[in-house]
C-alpha cells in the first residue's frame, strides 16, 4: 500500500465513496435571507466517506467533473469518517451547523438537473463517480424540496451510478458529516 500524509493509506478506488449530495437545496428561509444568504445554491454540499478500516489521505485527489476541488496535502479521513465539501461555508454552517468536518470549499455549482461528479486520484484516474439526475428513478424529493440524495449502505461500496442505490435523505437538509437515519433495509 502506498502511504499518503501521516502514514495514512493513499486514496484509491474502493476506500472512499461519494456518500451524499445536496445538489438542489430548498429555498432560503427568511432568517437566512436576513443574514444575506439569498441563493439556494449556496447551501450545496458533497459528502465523501472513508469506507476502509484505516485512515485515508486525500492528498492529490481532486473532483475533476461536476465541481472543481483539489484536496490539500493535509486532508485525510479516519476509518469510517465522513467529510464535506461545500459551495459556501457561511450559508452551509447557518443551515446545517458546524459539526460536519468541512474539507474545503469547491469551485462551480452542482447542476439542479443532475450531472456527472467525479473524484480522481493524483494520476487523474477516476476513484468514484456518479451521474445523478433529477428525474425518475432518482429520488424526486431531492430536487429543490430540501432533501439530499444519500448512498444506501455506503460501507458496502455499491455502484454509485445506479439510481436504486440512492435514496432521499430521511430529513430535510440531509445529514452532512453523519450517517442518514434511513438505510437500504429501512429506517434505523
Amino acid at each position: 500500500v502506498i502511504e499518503g500524509e501521516g502514514g495514512a493509506a493513499a486514496v484509491k478506488e474502493g476506500n472512499v465513496v461519494i456518500s451524499e449530495i445536496m445538489y438542489n437545496p430548498g429555498e432560503p428561509t427568511p432568517e437566512e435571507i436576513a443574514d444575506g444568504f439569498e441563493d439556494a445554491d449556496e447551501f450545496e454540499f458533497i459528502e465523501v466517506m472513508n469506507i476502509s478500516e484505516a485512515a485515508v489521505s486525500l492528498e492529490g485527489a481532486a473532483f475533476t467533473k461536476g465541481i472543481a476541488f483539489d484536496f490539500p496535502k493535509s486532508a485525510s479521513l479516519k476509518a469510517g469518517e465522513r467529510g464535506v465539501l461545500v459551495k459556501n461555508r457561511g450559508p452551509f454552517e447557518k443551515r446545517y451547523g458546524s459539526k460536519a468536518k468541512v474539507l474545503g470549499i469547491y469551485d462551480g455549482s452542482l447542476k439542479n438537473s443532475g450531472e456527472k461528479v467525479t473524484l480522481s486520484d493524483a494520476e487523474e484516474d477516476d476513484i468514484v463517480g456518479v451521474s445523478f439526475k433529477d428525474s425518475t428513478p432518482w429520488p424526486q424529493s431531492a430536487d429543490g424540496l430540501g432533501f439530499s440524495i444519500v448512498l444506501k449502505a455506503p460501507e458496502t461500496n455499491p455502484s454509485a451510478n445506479q439510481a436504486g442505490n440512492w435514496q432521499a435523505s430521511s430529513a430535510v437538509g440531509g445529514s452532512p458529516g453523519a450517517g442518514d437515519a434511513v438505510t437500504a433495509s429501512g429506517v434505523v
